[in-house]
């Protein structure tokens, strides 16, 4: 049965046992390696890696593969040669060596390793300028353009060679030129001619916008790496709550604790800020694979915000034996250079990181923080650019810049940059915060009112969006509404189960005190200002409302005793009154007069 609001079925499907998915990965791993896609080839091994022992045979089987191109011996010398140059990293020779070598017709393979060659010539030419400038000269940015025509001239010719792997490149092309209906298109198809090809699985989850498009696709949705798309989807589209319900699913009964289903759950909460979590799932990445660099950036993040320096020390210090050659690694050891005060270390250990991988934005995004961090606010909005330049789609890039605009007072240009992070992450309240603390700047007062409310509706951690909104309330004299908000926020964020800031508790019930104190509730104002008098920034207040309570319950005792002691005279009264009163008579003529009611045309009954 599906879950509410999720877009897969998280029941087993008929084609998803243990001894199905190893099949299908071990497929996977085969055809990877044919094509020179290492990392493809290598994210099975992991998955089979850690599958449990009893799926396999325990016998030698002969490495067969039914479905491989019949070859002569001429033939494949020229390609192991040409895999072996790729795998070396040698990809002009290897493209020089495809053009002059293969023969006329082309096979699926042959094709492949031909275009895929071409394909790596231009990111390594385009690594080599990103590095001194994000964006590329014409003569480069027309490389992939006259690739892709080529690869359609070939296709016209050749319709027969282009299996589900060279749909898969050449939807690669298309989404690097910027052609997203033709690549999303071609990755369909990939998966359409074989659903074991994950690359265009993966692929297909990068280009979805919207929660529609998910279901959209006629894809084999009973296939199980349907499930492990729409988490990819999840995730692409901020719907992580969903996303980690789907890994959550995948971990307990498809591949079990593989390090990259661990790794994208903590992906995931981590975006949500639930750092605890994202903590013992890095013990437990720990356990499995402790020297495992991919995704470790992840954690080296959480363990920042959370300023766990001895655990980020022991990180940094494995990852660097693991390999000092991974970008991750660089990023893990500024991120524990600037949780330990050495930012010169952080600065040049984020350098490197960006010369090994010089198009990744998330590196130029640590950078722009560290760079704030420096008090260098000119160099961060650099970085910031540079990573939107890279990546649009990324909320931090805007968020980073709207943050120094905040700080150089640019109010207009701070608004400008959190809508544009708020409309990449409609349901992350960090930024719908900033933009109420911007418009409240502006004097937009309803405008901050509905962000500060929607982001508290869409799960503000800390409880900032409350406290907000309660301050905004003060400055507009709505007590009654800035007394609400308080409440409200410690009932969902104070006490012993809650995780607000102690300072903003502090600040409530201070509120709360006088508001209550005001009133005349004096029970309550005790009660709130007992709660925060042993906060500095809020002792002096409590202590002197304490005080007036004090001396307000004192009045309100000499009240009740003085009224308690009239109210003994006035009942005495009251029966000498009754008893004059009881008879009951009629007023003479003499005493009407004496009234001076009038006559009768001066009384109106109108």
């Amino acid at each position: 049965m599906a879950a509410v609001g999720m877009d897969v079925d998280l029941t087993p499907a008929a084609h998803e046992s243990p001894t199905d998915i190893a099949t299908d990965l071990q497929w996977l791993r085969r055809e990877a390696l044919k094509r020179c896609l290492f990392e493809t080839a290598r994210w099975a091994e992991e998955c089979l890696f850690h599958m449990p022992d009893d799926v396999f045979p325990d016998v030698v089987e002969p490495n067969v593969d039914d479905e491989c191109e019949p070859m002569s011996i001429r033939e494949q010398r020229k390609i192991n040669f040409i895999q072996g140059l790729i795998q070396n990293k040698n990809v002009v020779r290897a493209l020089y060596m495809a053009e002059t070598k293969f023969t006329q017709p082309q096979t699926a393979l042959k094709t492949f390793l031909l275009f895929f060659s071409a394909y790596l010539v231009h990111l390594e030419k385009s690594a080599d300028k990103a590095f001194q400038d994000v964006v590329a000269d014409e003569k480069l940015s027309d490389n992939l353009p006259k690739l892709l025509r080529r690869m359609h001239v070939h296709r016209k010719n050749y319709p027969e060679v282009f299996d589900c792997w060279n749909n898969y490149l050449q939807g690669l092309i298309s989404k690097s030129v910027g052609n997203r209906d033709a690549a999303v298109n071609l990755f369909v198809e990939a998966i359409k001619q074989d659903a074991r090809c994950w690359p265009a699985w993966e692929e297909l989850a990068t280009m979805v916008c919207e929660r529609s498009e998910i279901t959209f696709h006629s894809v084999p949705t009973m296939h199980w790496y349907y499930k492990m798309f729409v988490a990819r989807a999840y995730r692409q589209i901020d719907l992580l709550r969903n996303a980690i319900d789907v890994y959550e699913y995948i971990g307990k009964h498809s591949l079990g604790s593989v390090p990259y289903v661990i790794c994208e759950n903590a992906a995931c909460s981590a975006e949500l800020q639930e750092h605890n979590a994202v903590f013992k799932m890095y013990q437990t990445m720990r356990k499995i694979d402790p020297y495992r660099v991919e995704g470790v950036e992840v954690f080296s993040d959480s363990m920042f915000v959370q300023e766990l320096k001895p655990e980020l020390f022991i990180l940094a210090r494995r990852v660097y034996e693991a390999n000092r050659y991974a970008w991750q690694t660089h990023a893990t050891l500024a991120n524990y250079f600037s949780a330990s005060g050495q930012n010169t270390n952080a600065w040049q250990s984020l350098q490197t990181a960006i010369k090994l991988s010089p198009k990744n934005h998330l590196l130029y995004i640590i950078l722009g923080h560290l760079y704030m961090e420096l008090r260098k606010p000119i160099d961060a909005i650099s970085s910031y650019t540079k990573a939107i330049a890279l990546n649009p789609n990324d909320y931090r890039g805007y968020y980073g810049l709207g943050q120094t605009y905040e700080i150089f007072k640019y109010v207009d240009f701070a608004v400008m940059n959190y809508e544009k992070a708020h409309r990449c992450r409609p349901n992350d309240s960090r930024c719908l915060v900033a933009m109420g603390v911007m418009y409240y700047k502006l004097r937009r007062h309803l405008d901050a009112e509905k962000a500060f409310i929607q982001a508290f509706k869409c799960g503000d951690v800390q409880g900032n969006a409350l406290c907000k909104l309660a301050n905004l309330f003060e400055d507009l004299n709505k007590v009654e509404k800035a007394a609400k908000a308080y409440k409200t926020f410690l009932k969902v964020y104070g006490g012993e189960t809650g995780h607000g800031d102690p300072l903003q508790i502090a600040q409530a019930n201070a509120f709360l005190a006088q508001y209550s104190y005001d009133k005349g509730q004096f029970d309550e104002a005790e009660e709130f200002a007992n709660a925060c008098v042993h906060v500095d920034s809020c002792k002096e207040k409590a202590l002197a409302l304490q005080q007036k309570i004090r001396i307000a319950n004192k009045r309100v005792a000499e009240r009740r005793e003085d009224v308690t002691a009239v109210s003994q005279e006035d009942t005495a009264v009251t029966f000498d009154f009754r008893a004059d009163a009881s008879a009951d008579r009629v007023p003479t003529d003499d005493e009407v007069d004496d009234m001076n009611l009038g006559s009768d045309e001066e009384i109106s009954f109108s």
